[in-house]
């Protein structure tokens, strides 16, 4: 799933752009909480269709549901979106996260994502409640400087078999913040890690990742492992692991996929 040939992803300064730049999501403060806005485009579908990528839609849930008018609030320590009806292959898409509850030590949150008022993802996220005051997300940003071919590109996945993707971390991808790959960036592998094992005809549904502890050392490796299937769904768990730790578990991931 490499690709010899990679999109131009630079600045014109030879820097990278970031994955979580790319999506190009406008996002504000709200009396009822935070609200965000983005454009799905050609560069958010899984190739060789018009299907945008869930883990797409997940980095933007990551994005927004630990903010709070204070500041950010870091690390995610769960992530989920499930998909609740047919996902929009253009147009804009609007995001209404709701904080379900904010004490000591966790900040709960509800995305809530439409298109032209339809409603076709949930999304829940965890956090500690660490809060950063200096760090906002907040963003005037409706387009990407520079568009990419495709997500999956920008990531690049090496297969090492037929059940494990190899991630090579980078700056692109990273979150500078803990120095560990970013969460949806990690999200969005597990996709392809489960289709990886399915097929490309599979369709990730539900997409469910629990951050254990950060990226040391590198790549990533991440090894799926169908469970079992029921009601026209398949279960996948995904495991992501740090290489160059001794294997160690970096993330867990479960996932449903229709096929």
């Amino acid at each position: 799933m490499s690709d010899d040939n990679p999109t131009d992803l630079s600045h014109g300064d030879g820097s990278e752009q970031h994955f979580v730049d790319l999506l190009a999501l406008h996002m504000w403060p709200d009396s009822a909480g935070p609200r965000g806005q983005s454009r799905v485009r050609p560069s958010m579908w899984v190739p060789g269709t018009e299907r945008p990528r869930l883990g797409v839609f997940a980095t933007m849930v990551d994005m927004i549901g630990g903010l709070l008018p204070e500041g950010l609030v870091t690390p995610t320590i769960d992530l989920r979106i499930s998909v609740v009806d047919r996902l929009p292959s253009a147009g804009v898409i609007d995001l209404e996260t709701t904080t379900l509850k904010l004490g000591r030590r966790f900040l709960v949150s509800e995305t809530l994502l439409r298109s032209e008022g339809r409603l076709f993802a949930r999304g829940s996220t965890t956090f500690l409640s660490d809060v950063k005051p200096d760090h906002s997300l907040y963003r005037d940003n409706p387009e990407p400087e520079v568009d990419i071919e495709s997500f999956d590109a920008l990531m690049a996945p090496v297969a090492v078999d037929a059940t494990t993707l190899l991630l090579v971390p980078r700056p692109g991808l990273n979150n500078g913040m803990r120095h560990t790959v970013q969460g949806g960036v990690q999200a969005t592998f597990c996709e392809l890690v489960a289709e990886h094992v399915l097929g490309g005809d599979a369709e990730i549904t539900d997409l469910d990742v629990r951050y254990l502890r950060s990226m040391k050392a590198g790549p990533m490796h991440g090894t799926a492992e169908v469970l079992g299937t029921a009601h026209g769904q398949v279960s996948v768990r995904v495991l992501l692991t740090d290489v160059g730790a001794g294997n160690r578990l970096v993330s867990y991931a479960a996932i449903s996929a229709s096929v």
